[in-house]
């Protein structure tokens, strides 16, 4: 079909079906529609229609405007059913329109099982100049809706990117369910508050393409935030005005900007889904965006998707989320990886693949990052290995009841005696103040025998959470070891946990 281009001709026309519908003696003129998310490549939302006594049934992408731009049709994300009613009620006029010139059906009466979106389609009907009789959208009952999601599975099943009909057909959108609501920030006069610069600035570093073969330069990485910060702040400090040039300009940078004013609530009041539009201009409609400014744009529409402060998270949203991570993915250059969307892929997505297998026949360069970085972890956890067998002296703690193994060797304090250095054995400090050498002393010379006992206890095998750190495997009350790394916990609040967890045994 063609996007709509005549409003006030099919409104007409449609008018005169229904008056003609009024004298049908048939109940073939009765349809359902609702809105379904399609998780096919490119998703969208699909207006679905279902004719109760032909059975006939029709699938239309939504918005009408993008019909001839699929990969865009993401760009439309309705939340509210006010937000969905204007293109909803434009397609329905315009698809009764044009299936009136070729099956030659008169529409009399729809349905449909949400009745937030009926009531804000009706009134957008109505506000069209639809005649009332037909703008008094019905309620389709249960019977009727389980036909209504047969023949839509049917469809679903059939399309050309669904390998082997395996992945899930989407139920029908309700809005009923309240969206996601936006974190409310505080804010000390007319200061930028620092958290959101903060925040704004980790969201930027973790969407700059990075080489993970690479230690973290811990120096660098903090001289990296503090330049995005200081760059943040001076765009957030500019005027809304020079913002909005720079939006009306078509400038991908400045409308990235603007959208997360409008997101952070800066200088505009906030709003979650004028923010989304604007990063999704940034994406799809600045004709001199970089593919830099494409993968932040992407980051960010993945975060705003996940952006919820409930512990659930909506079925489109995740799939939304999954698609953005998957364009910043195949845009990013190879060798590299994106901090934000690995993390994605590794510790949100990938647990749900369990109870949603159908989600790894999508997303595949996704999915390859993820490979691609578990096989790293793999490497690198055999080269330590190795490293740890050819001088186990040096990466384990010398202390028979300590079970620390180190990632490298300099987090563990070494004997600086006279004793051999494939006999010398290494501590940790984080379980014990001193270290315990008064038993290796008669053995800290030249030649003598190794003073490091094979270890009595079988304690599991500690893994650092990242380059530099320990691990630490502590007990539970309940039995259950759980590891605490130096990479994510300060050692003195490791301590304090070790010592409760210790008083409880």
């Amino acid at each position: 079909m063609q996007a709509l281009s005549n409003l006030d001709h099919d409104v007409k026309r449609f008018n005169e079906l229904i008056r003609n519908a009024s004298t049908s003696q048939g109940a073939s003129t009765r349809w359902h529609f609702d809105l379904r998310f399609s998780t096919l490549q490119p998703p969208g939302h699909l207006l679905w229609l279902f004719n109760f006594t032909s059975k006939m049934a029709y699938a239309q992408s939504l918005p009408l405007h993008n019909i001839d731009k699929p990969s865009k049709s993401i760009s439309w994300f309705p939340e509210l059913g006010t937000e969905a009613a204007p293109d909803t009620a434009y397609a329905l006029v315009y698809f009764f329109v044009q299936l009136h010139k070729t099956k030659s059906l008169i529409p009399a009466k729809i349905f449909t099982d949400d009745q937030p979106l009926a009531i804000e389609v009706g009134k957008e009907l109505r506000r069209i100049g639809i005649a009332d009789t037909f703008s008094k959208i019905g309620t389709t009952t249960s019977s009727g809706l389980s036909a209504v999601h047969a023949a839509f599975e049917e469809y679903f099943r059939d399309l050309p990117g669904n390998r082997l009909g395996l992945i899930t057909a989407p139920q029908g959108i309700s809005f009923f369910i309240p969206p996601p609501q936006a974190k409310k920030w505080t804010r000390d006069g007319n200061e930028l508050n620092q958290e959101i610069v903060c925040e704004v600035a980790n969201r930027f570093m973790n969407a700059t393409p990075e080489d993970s073969s690479q230690p973290n330069d811990v120096e660098k990485v903090s001289t990296d935030f503090l330049q995005y910060v200081d760059a943040i702040e001076a765009r957030f400090e500019q005027s809304i005005d020079k913002t909005t040039t720079l939006v009306e300009c078509d400038d991908a940078e400045g409308t990235i900007y603007y959208a997360l004013r409008l997101w952070y609530g800066i200088g505009v009041l906030q709003n979650r889904s004028e923010c989304r539009k604007y990063l999704c201009k940034a994406l799809f409609h600045c004709p001199a965006v970089t593919n830099s400014q494409k993968i932040l744009a992407c980051t960010l529409l993945m975060h705003w998707h996940l952006d919820d402060s409930s512990d659930s998270i909506r079925s489109r949203d995740l799939n939304a989320a999954a698609h953005f991570a998957d364009t910043a993915a195949a845009l990013t250059p190879k060798g590299k990886l994106i901090p934000a969307i690995l993390h994605f892929g590794l510790r949100e997505l990938g647990p749900l693949t369990v109870r949603m297998p159908e989600l790894e026949l999508q997303y595949q360069y996704l999915w390859c990052v993820v490979r691609d970085r578990q096989a790293e972890i793999v490497e690198e956890r055999r080269k330590s290995e190795v490293k740890r067998l050819k001088a186990p002296l040096r990466y384990q703690c010398a202390n028979q009841d300590c079970p620390i193994i180190a990632d490298s060797g300099h987090m563990l304090q070494r004997c600086a005696g006279r004793c051999d250095a494939d006999k010398k054995p290494s501590y940790s400090k984080i379980r014990f103040n001193q270290h315990p050498l008064q038993d290796h002393k008669p053995y800290c010379r030249s030649g003598a025998e190794c003073s490091v006992l094979e270890k009595t206890h079988v304690f599991p095998q500690t893994k650092a959470a990242g380059r530099g750190s320990v691990g630490v495997p502590l007990t539970l009350p309940d039995g259950r070891q759980t590891i605490f790394a130096t990479s994510t916990i300060d050692v003195e609040i490791i301590k304090k946990l070790e010592k409760s967890m210790r008083e409880k045994e």
